[in-house]
């Protein structure tokens, strides 16, 4: 193969790689799925938007974005297919449109074959490639980011205008993230007499088409909490990304220095900044997602800074590529999709006959409950809002770690304890450790355990 075509065909395997992922997906792969799926259906049933969230029980007001659900439904209803199938097209969307704008991005700064690399390395980021496999709302926030970055370096305000009239509420996260870095470029283009103040006005008065929504819950907005969630430790795979986050914090600093492409590594900059600042739990930013991002952009900038042969470029970017795509695999498709398999799905539809409205369960339980068997939970999916939600993680965390349930039930007025494979596996509880004395098993399925409290609590 031509050196010239290698780094096209490279964007072309990662195309297929996502195609693969699609084709052997038979059901939801993560949990958010679970949430979005009950939030679109209720679209679909009623014609109207769900004021309310009622997966805890609470009456708390729905507070998140809605157009990805109304997207979702809308393709629903008007091409016949399952939920999981929408999710799959907004997914090869996404795919589609961050690669040929992170293409055209790096093209401003880059020659041609090195762009096409940028783009293969940055749909292939683990945390990225994830989204994009399993469509959610930070997908199409991750979309519109890699949209609206082109057009911001391109200064071509009318059509960031455009997409600003959407953008926050399809995910708000996204939006406030790239808000900021609008406010940093655009002052920098002011400084540099490059635009006026007439230009950014248009992209700014679009923006606040979104208040339309989030003006009524603004009060909510801002009383929701960064969540400390002792479950996360055991869901997911943090030390990896650290060490790439400083490898490309080390690049940058480099090309910095070297006063190479300082425009360009601003966004990394930004985006520790945002890390950085205490914010509301519903704005906090998720580093895996933004941030690394950027590191293909960084690495290859800094690959071509220090001038390596052609075939040691494309060597270390084979080397990642296979790396990245490895880590995903192990993240993306063998622990979660296990928890979610029809076995496992059938056996919380067991949940239905049991007597009892709240449901204590593990962290991704509870993502799945509320959509399965329309039963409520203690902890689950958005606690940004729910009162006290950090107090109920770190309670139900030491409840499942100690393997004692009745009181912490008691105290959320949860009727029925759900013990999952997973619960089994991390924290040992089984049968033999559960208070028989004050609950009761009722049913068993598949290697979930389902117990009630006695009647005598």
């Amino acid at each position: 193969m031509k050196k010239e075509k290698a780094f096209p065909a490279m964007l072309i395997l990662s195309f297929l790689i996502i195609v693969l992922g699609f084709a052997i997906q038979e059901h939801f792969f993560i949990s958010d799925q679970f949430e979005r799926a009950r939030a679109t259906e209720s679209i679909m049933e009623t014609g109207f938007i769900g004021l309310e969230t009622d997966a805890f029980g609470l009456g708390l007001q729905k507070i998140y974005a809605p157009l990805f659900d109304v997207l979702s439904s809308g393709i629903a209803l008007v091409t016949g297919l399952p939920l999981l199938s929408v999710w799959k097209l907004l997914g090869m969307l996404a795919f589609a449109i961050i690669a040929f704008f992170s293409f055209k991005t790096a093209l401003m700064f880059l020659p041609k074959e090195h762009a096409y690399f940028v783009s293969a390395l940055t749909v292939m980021m683990p945390w990225l490639f994830r989204r994009l496999l399993n469509a959610i709302p930070e997908t199409l926030g991750l979309m519109f980011f890699s949209v609206s970055l082109y057009f911001l370096l391109k200064k071509d305000f009318v059509k960031l205008a455009l997409i600003f009239s959407a953008f926050a509420l399809f995910h708000y996260r996204s939006f406030l993230t790239f808000g900021l870095l609008f406010l940093v470029f655009s002052a920098y283009f002011l400084w540099k007499k490059e635009i006026t103040i007439k230009q950014i006005a248009l992209p700014v008065i679009t923006s606040l088409i979104s208040l339309v929504w989030i003006f009524p819950r603004l009060d909510s907005l801002l009383a929701t909490q960064r969540i400390i969630n002792p479950w996360i430790q055991f869901m997911q795979l943090h030390e990896i990304f650290s060490v790439l986050f400083f490898a490309a914090l080390i690049l940058a600093l480099f090309l910095i220095y070297k006063k190479k492409y300082f425009l360009f590594t601003l966004p990394f900059f930004v985006g520790i900044l945002i890390h950085s600042l205490f914010q509301p739990g519903i704005f906090a930013m998720r580093t895996g997602v933004y941030l690394f991002a950027f590191i293909p952009l960084i690495l290859v900038l800094g690959i071509k800074e220090l001038k390596p042969r052609i075939s040691t470029r494309l060597g270390l970017g084979l080397l990642s590529f296979g790396f990245f795509w490895l880590l995903v695999i192990g993240h993306s498709f063998v622990f979660e999709p296990s928890y979610f398999s029809d076995e496992n799905i059938k056996a919380l539809e067991a949940l239905k006959e049991i007597e009892g409205e709240k449901v204590l369960s593990d962290f991704i339980g509870s993502y799945t409950i509320p959509y399965v068997t329309q039963k409520k939970v203690v902890i689950g999916a958005f606690m940004e809002s729910v009162p006290e939600a950090n107090q109920r993680l770190s309670e139900t965390f030491n409840a499942f770690q100690n393997c004692s349930f009745a009181e912490t039930m008691k105290k959320f007025d949860a009727q029925i304890l759900h013990i999952s494979p997973l619960s089994s596996q991390i924290f040992n509880c089984n049968t033999e450790k559960i208070e028989k004395e004050q609950l009761k098993l009722v049913l068993s399925h598949e290697n979930n355990y389902f117990y009630v409290l006695n009647r005598s609590d």
